[in-house]
């Protein structure tokens, strides 16, 4: 079996199989076919799961708070949340989930915003995502300084 980086595998698999990265591939656990999940968890690369419920996939969320951003910001800001779970890069999602967390603080510092607005440039790599960062750039810095 061949297998790449960041997958969960549950069951087993035929010999020979090729997996590339961050996969979630579950074959069936008894005789009959049947795969049971009862314990609420997260499966998955940056899956994310709440009380009570269970996620599968990259990324996935069930149950636990996702992204959130004032209103006068959140349409730019989902945009460059979307484009990182397409291309499936975590580190900007790591970043713009720490904007978010900082946002709904009290009294954000602009300085961890800054500094994490600094790992979701990296996104400029990928077609059509400079204008979405130039967006979010506006609309989350103009948010700051209101």
């Amino acid at each position: 079996m061949k297998t790449g980086k960041d997958n969960v595998i549950i069951g087993k698999l035929p010999s020979g199989s090729e997996i590339g990265d961050r996969n979630v591939v579950i074959t069936a656990a008894d005789e009959r076919g049947n795969v049971v999940f009862n314990t609420p968890g997260a499966i998955g690369y940056g899956a994310t799961a709440g009380a009570g419920s269970i996620a599968i996939g990259a990324f996935a969320n069930a149950g636990a708070n996702s992204l959130q951003f004032p209103d006068q910001i959140k349409a730019e800001l989902l945009g460059l949340v979307e484009t990182a779970i397409q291309h499936q890069n975590a580190d900007v999602y790591a970043a713009l989930q720490q904007i978010s967390n900082e946002l709904q603080k009290p009294a954000p510092q602009a300085s961890v915003i800054h500094q994490a607005w600094a790992g979701v440039q990296q996104l400029a790599t990928i077609d059509g995502a400079s204008s979405l960062l130039s967006k979010g750039a506006v609309a989350l810095f103009s948010y700051l300084s209101a």
